[in-house]
Order: structure tokens, then C-alpha cells, then sequence
């Protein structure tokens, strides 16, 4: 079905949009391409930037790193110092894979990049959704709205130069079950199968399914937000001894 259509009669669907405080998305003012999986916009990013070399620190997810070598021929590794920002030298003309670990270096890495004005960056955002992006032409924002929300698929790529993407919109049913599940069961009973989900990711880029897209259009961002500062705060009380 078209998704500008209507369908009438046989059974009420799922209404997600009722209440909808956010109709255009959280990042709509920006240049935003939606993706079932953030990863999915690496290649893209690797056209745009058209170079084979790109520097990335050995602390990273290694799906991500697989990506990366699917698309650079030539992946330089670099470490991270004690505010976990890259350690390297003669940086002017590079491609730097940064990321936001923790969710805890926004600042830090907007000091990095506005400093570094002559090089591109990759920002993975993925551990900090609510990171503003830095729009700059040598600049590509990342986030995962999956580590983020309850729905079954989601990333975006912010930039002010790639406005296409070859990805078509998707239909995330087939995958969407666990998270039904975790709502009469928890969690904990079906951990593997959204694993599962996580490996049919990976291997099958696609735009933004719809049923995400809906979901992430009635989100209530603000306390979404506060919640995670909350939930923060009880960590660092907790274990602030041993840190």
C-alpha cells in the first residue's frame, strides 16, 4: 500500500500518531537522511569524501570497523589519550572516524573539530543521540536512534552535503516482534532474538522502516532526555567511589 493512501474498514491498526508531539522528527531542521542502521550511510560518506584512507581509533565496535574496511581501502588505527580524543600528528588533510564514547564528549570533540577546521570528520554520535551536529562541509554527523529508543531499526546520517540516499524506505514487521514482546514479557526474554535482528542489520541496509518512523514522530524527547540525565546521576552516585 501506498503509504499516502487510506485504507478503510477490516480492523482498527495501530494508531502511533494520535498524540504525536514530534510530527517531523527530532533533527527535522537539519539536513537528515534516515537509514535502517546507521552503518548504512558509511558508504555514502566514503563517495562523498572520495578517498581511500580513513583514520579510526582502535577502540571502536567492530562491526563498525568491518564497515569501514568494506568501503576504505586504507584503515589507519590510531589511540586515544586520557580524554579519549585521537593521539596523532600532522592531522591537516586527514579522515578521522571520531567518536562520542560514553555520550560524555560533546564538548570535547566540538573543541576538537572547530580547532581542527582543515580536516574531515566522521562524528559517531551512536552513545549520544542528543548531541547537536556540526554542520560544516568536511563534517558527517552519525546517530543511532535503535540505542536510543524502542524501535526495531533506525540511524541517521546530518551533513550539509549528502541530500540523497539509494536506500528505499522498508517495512520493519517481519523484525518488529521482540519489541512487542519485551513489553509482556521484558526484556530479558527476548534479548536473543533482537541479537538476531541486530545481524539482519547488518547485512540489509534499507531507508528508515515506516513503523520506526512512526514511533520516533511520538517520542517525547524532553523527558526521554531528563530520564537519562537521572539515570546518569544514580550511576555516578553509586560508583563515583571507585572511579
Amino acid at each position: 500500500m501506498n503509504q499516502n493512501e487510506k485504507e478503510y474498514g477490516g480492523f482498527l491498526p495501530l494508531e502511533l500518531n494520535l498524540s504525536s508531539r514530534n510530527p517531523k522528527g527530532y533533527y527535522d531542521k537539519y539536513n537528515l537522511l534516515a537509514f535502517n542502521t546507521v552503518k548504512a550511510a558509511i558508504p555514502l560518506i566514503k563517495d562523498d569524501i572520495k578517498s581511500e584512507i580513513i583514520y579510526v581509533p582502535y577502540y571502536l565496535c567492530p562491526n563498525v570497523i568491518s564497515e569501514l574496511k568494506k568501503n576504505f581501502s586504507k584503515v589507519h588505527f590510531y589511540n586515544i589519550n586520557n580524554d579519549l580524543l585521537p593521539v596523532l600528528d600532522n592531522l591537516e588533510g586527514k579522515n578521522i572516524y571520531i567518536v562520542n564514547y560514553f555520550g560524555i564528549m560533546d564538548k570535547k570533540i566540538k573543541r576538537y573539530v572547530y580547532t581542527n577546521k582543515k580536516i574531515t570528520f566522521i562524528i559517531d554520535n551512536a552513545h549520544s543521540f542528543y548531541c547537536k551536529p556540526i554542520i560544516r562541509s568536511n563534517v558527517y554527523n552519525l546517530y543511532s536512534c535503535k540505542k536510543f529508543f524502542g524501535v526495531p531499526d533506525g540511524g541517521y546520517l546530518i551533513s550539509s552535503k549528502i541530500n540523497n540516499s539509494p536506500y528505499k524506505t522498508s517495512f520493519s514487521s517481519p523484525i518488529s516482534n521482540y519489541l512487542i514482546k519485551s513489553l509482556e514479557e521484558g526484556t530479558n526474554s527476548c534479548y536473543n532474538e533482537k541479537k538476531e535482528v541486530d545481524k539482519f542489520l547488518n547485512s540489509n541496509y534499507t531507508g528508515l522502516s515506516v513503523f520506526s518512523k512512526k514511533i520516533l514522530e511520538m517520542i517525547d524527547y524532553k523527558k526521554i532526555k531528563r530520564i537519562r540525565h537521572r539515570n546518569f546521576k544514580i550511576y555516578q552516585k553509586a560508583f563515583k567511589k571507585i572511579i
